[in-house]
């Protein structure tokens, strides 16, 4: 999901892409379809900042994985930080 639509299209417009490289039919492009439009490498380069990757499916491990546990105390308290200090 882009996190701002409008800095998207102006980004492209700003390197002179034409609007159905940036817009489905009076919609922005999903990520995938301007992947593909304008290619990953300048993809990356252009919007990275402006692309919200949803966190994966939690999923049963091993307690030796590597990934940091969801439901622990401590992922709790880095979760709603943030709000208690504000």
């Amino acid at each position: 999901m882009y996190t701002d639509k409008d800095a998207v299209v102006a980004r492209l417009k700003e390197r002179d892409y034409a609007d159905n490289a940036i817009y489905a039919p009076r919609e922005i492009n999903g990520i995938t379809a301007m992947e593909r439009s304008i290619g990953k490498k300048l993809f990356q380069e252009y919007l990275s900042d402006l692309i919200i990757k949803p966190v994966g499916k939690p999923v049963l491990v091993l307690e030796s994985d590597k990934r940091p546990e969801i439901n622990s105390t401590a992922s709790a308290v880095n979760d709603f930080a943030d709000d208690f200090l504000n």
